[in-house]
């Protein structure tokens, strides 16, 4: 008997030693509990103006006796820590002693509350985040957590803004500016020569001067051809291209396409639809697109062009001078994981840069 215990020992161990890993699995199929929906967080889904939302509500919630509305209105003077021990100092009247004391140093260890208009001084770092309640004007190469502006917002030039800013009326962004995670702005958005950024939205974002992207006419009487297209119809007015699709110039096609090749629109053209295309795109001069175009590489958008729906790409995004994107009755989203704009765009809604966005130059992947 103790001569076959040995190996049914041995036996036993290794049946127990194997069947370990499936004890996770075994356990699963018993509780089941992966059949349950995950438990997700909608509060942030989408949402432009979240953080913006909760930083003002952390404000609010740690300024109870006076309240911030308090501060702000009667120009109180306040400094302490909030529960969670952050730091903070509300600046009324006694911004002109905040403005010498930053002569000695650059980097700011405090919450700000600003109650009345102010400009910083160029180099200052703020390491934690900013509330303005009325306009505030940051100086050159200002380095800056996070911003929340109740009125208008100038970032000088090189001014680096490390997780969002949200403005209740119009954002300036200048020259060489480095804005990542989410901007926003309740009306409008300038953003300026040599800009890096990552998601812009306001009902009206500019890249570079208005005057220069002001909307471009297009020749409203130059005569379009009707273009017949090798097209199959795969339902109502959708139609499917399984080569590529090369539109004359001045030319006019009517309908949605799906297209298995390269698609190009040629200068002038109007397209009464949408278009997606599985390889790269281009849309030449003053092409007018009245849906949403698609690509499934890259999308290069001519000057004087005219996207009203959404504009997509799994490349890279080229939007070039004059180009709009969207309306004021109609704002939209332009979204690609790298996006370069010339100055002189105009988009009314959304510019997301997955990766990298750039007003000018090069991208750097």
């Amino acid at each position: 008997m103790s001569e076959l215990f040995a190996p049914i020992l041995l036996f036993g161990i290794a049946i127990l030693w194997f069947s370990l890993p499936l004890v996770p699995t075994i356990v699963e199929v018993r509780k089941r509990s992966g059949a349950r929906p995950l438990v997700v967080d909608r509060a942030n889904e989408g949402e432009i103006r979240h953080f913006a939302n909760a930083f003002k509500a952390l404000l609010e919630s740690n300024f109870q006796q006076p309240t911030l509305r308090q501060c702000i209105d009667q120009r109180i003077d306040l400094q302490g820590k909030f529960s969670d021990g952050t730091p903070y100092r509300v600046i009324g009247p006694s911004a002109d002693s905040f403005l010498t004391a930053t002569r000695s140093s650059r980097s700011i260890p405090e919450l700000l509350v600003f109650s009345g208009a102010m400009v910083i001084p160029a180099g200052l770092q703020f390491v934690y985040g900013i509330y303005a309640a009325e306009d505030i004007d940051c100086g050159s190469e200002t380095l800056i957590r996070s911003l929340h502006g109740a009125r208008n917002v100038r970032l000088g030039a090189r001014t680096v803004v490390l997780r969002w800013i949200h403005v209740d009326n119009e954002l300036v962004a200048e020259a060489g500016c480095v804005l990542y995670g989410r901007v926003s702005a309740e009306q409008s958005m300038r953003i300026g020569a040599g800009v890096e950024f990552e998601r812009l939205h306001a009902p009206r974002i500019v890249f570079g001067k208005a005057e220069i992207a002001a909307p471009v006419t297009v020749a409203a009487n130059t005569p379009l051809r009707l273009a017949q297209l090798n097209a199959t119809r795969m339902a109502g007015n959708c139609y499917a291209i399984e080569a590529d699709l090369d539109v004359p110039p001045d030319t006019l096609i009517r309908g949605d396409f799906v297209v298995r090749g390269v698609v190009r629109v040629g200068r002038g053209s109007r397209v009464e639809g949408s278009i997606k295309s599985n390889r790269d795109m281009w849309i030449e001069d003053g092409a007018v697109i009245e849906g949403s175009v698609i690509s499934g590489k890259d999308l290069d958008m001519g000057s004087a062009c005219r996207i009203r729906g959404p504009a997509v790409a799994t490349g890279e995004m080229r939007i070039h001078t004059g180009c709009q994107i969207g309306g004021e009755t109609y704002p939209t989203t332009a979204t690609a994981p790298h996006i370069l704009v010339d100055p002189g765009v105009l988009v009314f809604g959304t510019v997301w840069a997955r990766e990298n966005g750039r007003v000018g130059g090069e991208i750097a992947r």
